[in-house]
């Protein structure tokens, strides 16, 4: 198994394009498997107030329940990268729809 220095991590996040640096940070700060990282929704990832806490639902999807879910915490900087990654991408969603309803 190969594991990663601090140096080696920070390269690889900054050489990658903004969706998949969110995929690699998601999946190392959360250990989740690579298809529960890949099935994850905008709605998946909240705030708790009441804990003060950013989790993200995450889909078991090796157990039997498909319901099956394990809440895991992300950092606050990664929280508003995927935020920002989702206004971001809302916004050009919004811009094509209106685009092709004119059209």
């Amino acid at each position: 198994m190969k594991y990663f220095y601090e140096d080696e991590l920070q390269e690889i996040f900054e050489k990658a394009s903004d969706s998949e640096r969110i995929i690699y940070r998601l999946l190392y700060e959360t250990a989740g498997r690579v298809n529960e990282v890949l099935n994850l929704k905008f709605k998946d990832i909240f705030y708790d107030k009441r804990k003060k806490i950013n989790i993200v639902k995450v889909k078991n999807l090796k157990q039997r329940n498909e319901k099956a879910t394990k809440e895991v915490l992300i950092s606050d900087n990664l929280k508003n990268e995927i935020e920002e990654f989702r206004k971001e991408h809302t916004c050009a969603m919004m811009i094509i729809s209106a685009i092709i309803i004119i059209s």
